[in-house]
């Protein structure tokens, strides 16, 4: 399509699609701002939308069948055209009829060729079970590349009707108003050619076109006469702008006629192309000053997330270094140690073991009480512990639920950020269950090996003395009790997301910087 291709070549389109290969550097990224690029591609590539209306009986499906060089729509001399009909390009000659039934639901089908189009546009009422809403016709003709044909039920048909037409004019990007050379400006044409001129979309782009030349124009001399005549009676200049007013015949087809109808064509495809390609270019510098905005937008509420987070990190972390519960821990862990020794030593030395002055059972006494009493100390710690990691895990969860929510705010749907930070944020917890689990601290490690080689007994038959040493016990709960470790984790965490953080404004600021070529080159209002 030449539109397509010159606006390609425009510095305006090599800009904003430079930007679009830097941002398809990262797939995520790109994808932000998808709804842009297909706008863009839209702008540059969709045929343009070209809306025949009139009053019927002005001759507008006659007038298209002439546009487009076949014999295509059903006419008559009266009203015919009761459905949306839409001409595009196609390499097969088909149709295709979106239904409705009275219960609003639709269905497409598709026909080969042409002639069920008289019996979609005429015959059907209000009691057919599915009514044709729209129509999509497919032609072989190239100038259907450059814009679509839409023909529609006239304005003074039947009111369901109008709102079908209004609906459509949403799409549209040219009006051709086709009038009825033998009685032109009827007061009701004129006022909605007012309110079409009221809608900023249109006002620019509505084509005046006078049929049935060959009924009112004579002769070749008229031709400029009644122009001017038809032009002073319609008010032409405040409604037609940027169009003259051109008077052609759809059936007629001697010299004359078919010279205006080709001096039609001519000047319609090359202002209509020429218009486009302005507009296109503006509508892409508009989208190219949207693209930038919404780059630097993801930036600022990139950066909010990366200080929020941070923020967020700063507190759970001032809470777990700030915590007296490890220390609480701690005193009550030694307490429990030092009492289960003198319980112990007190036990043995109480024991009917001693009086017997029989090596084997005392050695069998000494054993059977450490054991026991160590199995206490060990669940007693074990049970302290677990309440510990309790404390801290859930002041984890808390963090890890305020700090997953922060992230899911980041602009830019990260793998790292939806995946792979909640992963390893899981994974901490999953951690601390299993030190909850954990069968054998350190400690309990220390007291085991104190006093399970049966030191009581060699205690007493030897003389030998074993200390519990502070100094021992507060290394070894130390790292027991040591989460800081776990914890710092999450600082990693916290580096690698500003780090992605980081690449991503690095991409977007090149993209901002590229862009910003435009406003010396296109200064758009």
């Amino acid at each position: 399509m030449r539109k397509k291709q010159e606006i390609e070549k425009t510095h305006l389109y090599v800009t904003i699609h430079n930007c679009r290969q830097l941002l398809h550097q990262e797939e995520q990224l790109y994808n932000h701002f998808t709804p842009i690029f297909k706008r863009i591609d839209e702008i540059v590539e969709k045929p343009l939308k070209l809306a025949v209306l009139g009053e019927f009986s002005s001759g507008k499906s006659t007038f298209i069948n002439r546009l487009i060089g076949k014999e295509i729509l059903p006419t008559g001399i009266t009203p015919v055209t009761s459905v949306v009909t839409i001409l595009e390009y196609g390499e097969e000659e088909k149709i295709e009829v979106v239904y409705k039934n009275h219960e609003g639901e639709t269905v497409k089908r598709v026909y080969d060729g042409y002639e069920r189009l008289w019996k979609l546009q005429r015959e059907w009422d209000e009691g057919d079970l599915y009514i044709p809403m729209e129509i999509r016709v497919f032609v072989h003709n190239p100038i259907l590349k450059y814009f679509h044909i839409f023909d529609t039920p006239g304005f003074n048909d039947v009111s369901e009707l109008e709102k079908i037409s209004w609906g459509l004019l949403r799409q549209v990007n040219y009006i051709i108003w086709l009038f009825n050379g033998t009685q032109p400006g009827k007061g009701s044409e004129m006022a909605i050619l007012e309110q079409l001129k009221r809608e900023s979309l249109y006002r620019d782009n509505i084509f005046g076109v006078i049929n049935f030349g060959d009924i009112i124009v004579h002769s070749p001399e008229e031709y400029e006469e009644k122009i001017v005549e038809i032009n002073n009676h319609l008010g032409a200049g405040e409604i037609f702008v940027n169009y003259p007013l051109k008077i052609i015949s759809s059936v007629k087809n001697d010299s004359f006629w078919r010279l205006k109808f080709e001096e039609l064509k001519q000047d319609l495809s090359e202002y209509v192309l020429q218009k486009d390609k302005e507009l296109g270019e503006q509508y892409l510098f508009q989208e190219g000053e949207r693209l930038r905005e919404q780059m630097e937008k993801v930036i600022e509420m990139g950066d909010g997330v990366i200080e929020n987070l941070k923020g967020e990190y700063s507190y759970f972390w001032s809470e777990i270094v700030g915590s007296r519960t490890p220390q609480l821990v701690k005193e009550r862990i030694k307490r429990i140690i030092r009492r289960g020794v003198k319980e112990l030593e007190k036990q043995v030395a109480d024991s009917i073991f001693i009086g017997l002055n029989f090596n084997p059972l005392l050695e069998f006494g000494c054993y059977y009480l450490t054991n026991e009493k160590l199995n206490q100390m060990e669940e007693g710690i074990q049970t302290l512990y677990s309440y510990y990691l309790e404390e801290f895990k859930g002041k984890f969860r808390e963090f890890q639920g305020r700090f997953l929510e922060e992230l899911n705010r980041y602009p830019i749907r990260l793998e790292l950020f939806q995946l792979g930070i909640p992963h390893q944020l899981r994974e901490i917890l999953s951690n601390l269950q299993l030190l909850q689990k954990s069968s054998r601290l350190l400690i309990v490690g220390y007291i085991i090996g104190l006093f399970s080689d049966n030191y009581l007994y060699k205690q007493l038959t030897e003389g030998e003395r074993r200390e519990v040493l502070e100094e021992t016990l507060d290394s070894l709960l130390e790292m027991d009790l040591d989460l800081e470790l776990l914890f710092k984790e999450v600082g990693r965490f916290l580096t690698q997301i500003e780090e992605e953080h980081l690449r991503i404004v690095s991409l977007l600021q090149q993209g901002i910087i590229i862009l910003k070529e435009l406003d010396a080159v296109y200064p758009f209002q």
